[in-house]
């Protein structure tokens, strides 16, 4: 079962209590108004919406004018008038029983349970009451934000949703109804913005059963979405400041600034950063240099400069590691940064955690993800969005490569990835190149890693496809180091042009140009030499670094890998694709096709001509 709860602040001197709850209407989007009766005109009343993976979901007052006046309903015959009334929007399609504790934000305490209302539910097994008295009978209340960050929201996909054009995220200790963010720009001028969902990571409770690790961590993400009609468009530039209320104190963060990317196609060069492999920079220090990178690229001009940043994959090392204090220094060291560009996640095998089923990268990064998998146990698991001219795709085949994957499972995925890059190939006169991201190469240079030589074979079906939709780039992580890898398809080299040996140039490439970029810098290990060179080997780089991608048109993508230290470019790709040479191909099979069907006519005309004449030349010859 769902629980429904009542979060109540002092409007007055007195208690506000919700007395009668109802169905209002019926909305066009399939949600339903709730209507709630109070005993005064409460103004900060909400609707807390506990789901079954622990994410809250924040429901406020819809008010208008009408609404705010007072008028006078018999609940119940002759027990009780009602004064005063809100309206909540919320999907209450699927409630069997709706709980409500009565809570008084200000002092702390449980004024009562009781339940309310009982509807009918389809599926009633798979819901089940929480009560999270617990939460706010925290003495140690701490609101200040920390780990804020942006990503893409839904506006990208092919839903194109303009009410979640971007998401903002940040963490605080506690639960915190009161947070919210200032957004600001010179046309918008000032909106502030209220939650709109509060994921709860508890890892007390999710290894709770567990008899390998005893955890005691909790931390809230607060999410904000933001949209129409609020944010006029995409493609601008916003200063936000995150804040937060703790008892009678408040918090300000900021200002940061970030630029909502353009999805509309265009002909401006469009730059993306790509990186994996990345430790908290705070035991060994070992990715300090791309921390440096990345925070020198937080100005006004560098923001404008990229879309996005990629992240490809084993964060922290581990996010769970040190009762996940590894991973709470994650969110808050890596907000130099992703407090001002879109944050991308592909999960990486030291993000699964100790039970394998990425809790913590799962509550603390927000994706634009797939509807048909979205489920708690493989949400994030498999996303798509497009910018600009670039469709991405973000998929996590961990299961498959380390062979604990049902050939159901497999068989599932692969046909998501299908269903996907069907929808992108009929779209690529609008958005003609298609990248797919993940964490796991599918082919790598280290004989040692057996993944290296294996994974080609375990992601045979999803390779298949690549080749079959003509996939250009493919961009993975996992080793850590920068490789790049020629276009390879069965284990074998697949047909493209090239310039040398060197391959700087690729052209019309009928299999992905494979790039690893995990050499962000980690505690766990990073090799000092190349390895042996394998025969799809193209270059190899040690160190820490990081990966520009620069799409300039339909035809050209420019591929940089970076030295973090000193900037220096030490390897590029040219992707091309001769998209008018493939259209010329289509024009001419259309005409060959034109001219032997005008063959065939000729030839049936002449046929019946012989025909019609035989027939009366026999007919003067017979008596």
């Amino acid at each position: 079962m769902f629980c429904l709860i009542f979060l109540i602040t002092h409007a007055s001197a007195l208690i506000c209590k919700p007395l009668q709850m109802d169905i209002f209407e019926l909305n066009l989007d399939g949600t339903r108004s709730v209507r709630v009766f109070t005993n005064q005109f409460c103004t900060n009343i909400m609707i807390l919406h506990l789901d079954d993976s622990d994410t809250l979901r924040i429901f406020r007052a819809f008010r208008t004018e009408e609404q705010k006046n007072h008028f006078g309903i018999s609940l119940k015959e002759n027990i009780i008038d009602i004064d005063y009334h809100l309206i909540y929007k919320l999907d209450i399609s699927k409630l069997m029983e709706i709980k409500f504790i009565i809570w008084d934000a200000q002092e702390k305490a449980n004024l009562g349970e009781f339940d309310l209302v009982r509807m009918q539910i389809e599926q009633p097994d798979i819901y089940k009451t929480k009560l999270l008295q617990q939460i706010w009978n925290d003495s140690n209340q701490n609101c200040l934000p920390y780990g804020e960050r942006v990503n893409l929201g839904y506006y990208y996909t092919g839903q194109s949703d303009q009410s979640d054009i971007a998401d903002i995220v940040f963490n605080t200790l506690s639960f915190c109804p009161e947070s919210f963010i200032i957004i600001s720009n010179p046309i918008i001028m000032e909106n502030i913005y209220r939650l709109s969902e509060v994921r709860i990571l508890n890892m007390t409770k999710v290894y709770e059963n567990s008899t390998i690790v005893n955890y005691n961590y909790t931390t809230f993400n607060n999410i904000f979405r933001l949209g129409l009609p609020n944010i006029p468009s995409d493609n601008i530039l916003l200063s936000y400041q995150v804040g937060s209320k703790d008892n009678n104190q408040s918090y300000l963060q900021g200002p940061f600034l970030f630029k909502i990317p353009e999805k509309a196609p265009s002909n401006l060069a469009r730059k993306y950063i790509f990186l994996g492999d990345m430790d908290s920079n705070w035991v060994q220090n070992m990715s300090n240099y791309t921390f440096e990178w990345l925070q020198n690229r937080t100005n006004n001009q560098s923001i404008l400069e990229y879309d996005f940043i990629m992240f490809l994959g084993d964060m922290a090392y581990d996010l769970e590691s040190n009762d996940c204090m590894q991973g709470d220094y994650w969110l808050r060291n890596i907000s130099a940064f992703t407090a001002y560009y879109p944050f991308m996640t592909a999960a990486g095998n030291h993000d699964a955690g100790n039970n394998s089923e990425y809790p913590y990268f799962r509550r603390a990064f927000v994706s634009p993800h797939n509807q048909k998998i979205d489920t708690q146990k493989f949400y994030n698991d498999f996303y798509s969005f497009d910018v600009g001219l670039a469709h991405f795709i973000v998929y996590n085949p961990d299961w498959i490569v380390y062979g604990d994957a049902s050939k159901e499972f497999t068989s599932f995925m692969v046909q998501v990835m299908e269903e996907d890059l069907i929808k992108a190939n009929a779209n690529r006169d609008k958005v003609p190149w298609i990248i797919v991201c993940d964490h796991y190469p599918m082919y790598c240079s280290d004989d040692t890693d057996f993944q290296c030589g294996q994974n080609n074979v375990a992601l045979k079906g999803f390779a298949e496809l690549f080749a079959k939709y003509n996939v250009e780039i493919y961009m993975s992580a996992h080793q850590h180091s920068y490789e790049r890898d020629s276009p390879f398809f069965n284990n074998k080299s697949a047909s493209y042009e090239t310039d040398g040996p060197q391959e700087h140039i690729i052209k019309n490439n009928k299999a992905p140009v494979y790039i690893i970029e995990g050499a962000a810098g980690n505690d766990y290990f990073m090799p000092t030499t190349p390895y042996a060179n394998q025969p799809y080997t193209v270059f190899q780089q040690v160190g820490d670094g990081l990966g520009v991608m620069t799409i300039y048109n339909s035809t050209h993508i420019l591929f940089e890998h970076h030295i973090s230290q000193t900037d220096q470019v030490v390897d590029y790709v040219w992707v091309i694709q001769d998209r008018t040479t493939k259209n010329s191909d289509n024009n001419d099979q259309f005409i060959i096709a034109v001219v032997m069907m005008s063959v065939l006519i000729l030839i049936a005309i002449i046929l019946i001509v012989y025909l019609y004449r035989r027939r009366s030349m026999l007919q003067h010859l017979l008596p």
